[in-house]
């Protein structure tokens, strides 16, 4: 079943894609058009996502597909004092999904291939000007250049680790296909007291590269007693932990001015993850040329500058373990 967690989970990874931020993202192109649209202020929103129907999967030749029918979005919202119904839209939702095993970062992941989303009615006269002709231009616009843009952002998402421990059992899933109607999981067995069972987590390093308004870049590396590929995870200001990649750096979205601290964990192919992560303390003074940053989204910031031009970034020091 899906669940109210996995609904907040895909919000929220849209806004951290900046899919919700309109100075930033991939919306920011019809903030006019929808500026223009909109009637009233709107002050304590609230949004309702009802599944009346149990999800329908089909499974195709290396592709699996999963129809959601009659889904309910409500917004509800206080205007000029009143709580009001601003939007009701019921749609069918056909989604295409692969999944498949990532072994640099021994994980599965989530590409979604394809959306289909017939809208079957949309209600929003309380919302908008012109509200028939405005509706019928949002509606293409939800059945066409959203779904596309939809698709195109969830591509290789890791979801969880394909190694599983279960009664003195290790099994690690090497393969997912889809064969005559068949999930078919393919994988290895090893007994707890296996010699290739690794239960020793690797050892995480950092350094701060370089910074701009927009982003500090940071390269990792880690030392582990097992040559598998590793995977590096990371956090800004003990926020949530990014998706893990196995990429050698990254770019961390620069914060406000003030103390902040990143830290960077890695994880061997035996998901053995590093618990005292590596930590680099840092400030950001003002940058005298410009008082205040735009939109405050995942997603980062317009153009870059140079760091000598934009924003002082001071490494204050590193702490090689936090208590």
């Amino acid at each position: 079943g899906i669940t109210e967690l996995q609904i907040n989970r895909l919000f929220h990874g849209a806004w951290k894609g900046g899919l919700l931020c309109f100075d930033e993202g991939p919306l920011a192109r019809f903030k006019e058009v929808i500026d223009a649209a909109v009637e009233p202020a709107i002050n304590d929103g609230e949004i309702s996502i009802v599944f009346p129907h149990n999800p329908v999967f089909y499974l195709d030749e290396d592709r699996a597909s999963f129809a959601l029918d009659n889904v309910t979005l409500a917004m509800e919202g206080e205007v000029n004092g009143n709580n009001t119904e601003l939007v009701q839209l019921e749609a069918d939702l056909l989604l295409g999904a692969e999944l498949r095993v990532d072994h640099e970062i021994s994980s599965f992941v989530f590409t979604l291939t394809h959306v289909n989303l017939s809208v079957l009615d949309f209600q929003a006269n309380a919302l908008l000007k012109n509200s028939e002709s405005v509706a019928q231009s949002l509606i293409q616009l939800l059945e066409g250049w959203a779904v596309d843009t939809l698709v195109k952002r969830i591509d290789d998402v890791p979801i969880y680790g394909n190694l599983f421990h279960v009664a003195d059992i290790f099994m690690r899933v090497t393969d997912v296909e889809i064969q005559d109607g068949m999930i078919i999981v393919m994988g290895s067995l090893y007994n707890s007291d296996d010699p290739d069972v690794d239960n020793e987590a690797p050892d995480t390093s950092a350094t701060i590269e370089s910074a701009t308004n927009a982003f500090i870049d940071v390269s990792w590396d880690a030392e582990d007693d097992n040559n598998g590929p590793i995977a590096y995870s990371w956090r800004l200001n003990k926020g949530e932990w990014s998706a893990w990649t196995s990429a050698s750096s990254g770019q961390v979205p620069t914060p406000n001015t003030g103390l902040h601290e990143i830290q960077v964990r890695s994880r061997d192919d035996w998901l053995n993850v590093d618990e005292s992560p590596y930590t680099l303390e840092f400030e950001v003074s003002p940058d005298p040329t410009d008082d205040k940053k735009g939109c405050q989204c995942a997603s980062g910031g317009n153009a870059v500058s140079p760091l000598w031009w934009t924003i002082l970034l001071a490494l204050v020091g590193t702490r090689r373990r936090q208590e």
